[in-house]
Formats: C-alpha cells, structure tokens, sequence
C-alpha cells in the first residue's frame, strides 16, 4: 500500500506543478509574444547581434535580480532564434530588485521580466533535494523558457 500512496503522492505533485507552469506560461506568453515576433521577424542577424550586445551591457540589472548571464546558443533553423542561458545567483530574496528601469530596450526588458517571472515560479515549486540552477530563454518566433533543477549536494550547494 505504501507503493500506491508514493505514486498518488508523486502524480498529485506533478499535476500541481503542471497546473502552475501553464498558468504561468500563458500569463507571460500572451503579454510578450507579439513583442518577441516582432522583434524577430525581420533582420534577424542584427536583431542577434543588438540582443546579445544589450545583454552584455545590462549585466549589472541581471545580477540584480538574480542571475547571471553565462552562455547562448544561436539556432539557424528557420524560424532562427537565440538561447540565452542563466545561472542563478544563491541572493536573498529581499536583494532581488524588481522596479526595471523605463528607457531600456525592448527586448531586455522581456528577458527581465521572463526572469522575474520565472523567479517567483521556480520558488513557489518546492522539491526538497532539488533547486533551480539554471534557466534558459529563447527568444525567437517560437519563444519557450526551461528551468534547470539539480539535486542538491551533501554539504548544502
């Protein structure tokens, strides 16, 4: 009997997270995604290129909010799109830093608040020996985000 309960246990579990991460997408992709299209629709190179030197330049806000911009991919498929790959920063939560500022680009303002977005779901998804590690957003025609858990070490990392 104790087999039945981990399975109902672990089925209620999943169908909980399942229901808050379509809630949550569809909040955030139905605000963004016209933005994101736009964006990408035309000049794909130089929209790249401005997004990931925007980026670059708006380190110091990413870290604000707690995260840290380590890597990208670029997928040159059609539609082409660009992977921008996050670590999370182990901050408070009093040091993350919502209000962003008024004249940044668009784009970087979606990143931000896919990130503030994807915060507060990766907190409220509590798994006792994993945590959120890494987040992944793509931008592009078809925009998606991907959180990264990974158990926890013995000594707590």
């Amino acid at each position: 009997m104790e087999l039945d309960d981990l399975i109902n246990k672990v089925t209620d579990i999943t169908t909980t997270i399942t229901d808050k991460i379509d809630d949550w997408k569809t909040d955030f992709f139905d605000d963004e995604k016209q933005n994101i299209i736009q964006e990408f629709r035309d000049n794909t190179k130089e929209k790249i290129s401005a997004i990931l030197n925007d980026l670059q330049n708006s380190t110091k806000l990413i870290e604000n909010i707690g995260y840290d911009f380590v890597a990208f991919n670029i997928d040159l498929g059609i539609p082409p799109s660009v992977q921008l790959i996050f670590e999370v920063l182990p901050l408070k939560a009093e040091k993350i830093e919502a209000q962003l500022p008024e004249d940044i680009n668009l784009v970087i303002k979606i990143v931000l608040k896919a990130l503030l977005r994807t915060n507060a779901l990766a907190q409220s998804i509590k798994l006792n020996d994993f945590e959120c590690k890494q987040v992944t957003l793509t931008m592009g025609l078809n925009p998606d985000i991907v959180l990264n858990y990974k158990k926890k070490l013995k000594n707590g990392k």
